[in-house]
């Protein structure tokens, strides 16, 4: 968790939110994080496959070499993909992130 995740969880503590767009925001991010866990569990599969195969490759025959090596390379460009999704809905929620400290911050100091 990033440090001004840190602070915002800790804002929030304690704290009566009227803003209801607020709440909707938290919960969108909190789905948004529990897809990308989900999807770096899912990587981490890959990972460890991608490990048992290195075991014996060479014993492989050229053609069974080519497809695998075919098969984890459309696996590498599946996850830059993905990484690069997840990057992007990060930069979007320390975006979101942002505007909800605004808001906490100016419904704080209007009471």
């Amino acid at each position: 968790m990033s440090k001004k995740h840190q602070d915002f969880m800790m804002k929030l503590e304690g704290m009566e939110i009227k803003d209801s767009s607020v709440l909707e925001d938290i919960a969108k991010h909190e789905a948004i994080l529990k897809k990308h866990d989900a999807m770096l569990e899912g990587h981490d599969a890959i990972f460890e496959a991608h490990n048992e195969l290195k075991q014996g490759f060479g014993k492989k025959s050229a053609a069974e070499m080519e497809a695998q090596l075919s098969e984890m390379t459309s696996t590498h460009q599946k996850l830059m993909e993905e990484h690069s999704a997840m990057k992007k809905e990060h930069d979007m929620m320390e975006n979101e992130l942002d505007n909800i400290m605004t808001k906490l911050d100016s419904t704080k100091t209007s009471e």
